[in-house]
């Protein structure tokens, strides 16, 4: 069943682009016909009226639960950079829209699939992937060592042994090359 966009977060702080333009960031979300939960963010800019800045796809999660808990985990970093996406994606051809893109109703499927009692990951590393190893780097940059943690185990990602004090861009490299790894074989 396809669902009208739902608004799951407003975040309180504005984040700003390149010019100055400040913007209202929201989390949206909409569940696809197969039943999953599709987010992506809107940006609507804070002072001047203008037309809503929407990203692609961020995520695609099992249901609006784990979505929003995905939402409550984007760093400032990862909304910063998905503004500067959105902005970069809309200079290049697409039109701005006061309401948020249609979806696809086929989100990827990720090789392996999470065990259904484990804790859910934010992200499919797999369908990011496909988006470019540098796009993979930023979101999983955006994440705690606890969110990565769940998606090494959900995703059952071979990344050798995590020493104690791993920092977030040691962990983030071992889980491209995990994942590029499994995309080659």
């Amino acid at each position: 069943m396809n669902s009208a966009p739902d608004v799951l977060v407003t975040f309180d702080e504005v984040v700003q682009d390149e010019s100055g333009a400040t913007y209202i960031t929201r989390v949206v979300g909409a569940e696809t016909s197969l039943g999953q939960w599709e987010g992506w963010l809107e940006f609507t800019p804070e002072k001047a009226r203008g037309d809503v800045i929407t990203t692609e796809r961020e995520t695609t999660q099992p249901n609006r639960v784990d979505l929003r808990y995905w939402a409550t985990g984007l760093s400032r970093v990862f909304i910063e950079g998905s503004l500067k996406r959105a902005i970069d994606n809309v200079s290049s051809g697409p039109v701005l829209r006061a309401e948020a893109p249609p979806r696809s109703a086929a989100p990827h499927k990720p090789r392996r699939t999470p065990p259904l009692d484990s804790r859910t990951p934010v992200l499919d590393p797999f369908s990011v992937y496909l988006q470019g190893e540098d796009i993979l780097r930023q979101q999983l940059a955006a994440l705690s060592i606890e969110h990565m943690r769940t998606l090494i185990d959900a995703y059952q990602l071979d990344v050798g042994t995590i020493a104690a004090g791993t920092s977030n861009t040691g962990l983030a490299e071992k889980i491209v090359s995990a994942v590029r790894a499994l995309r080659a074989s």
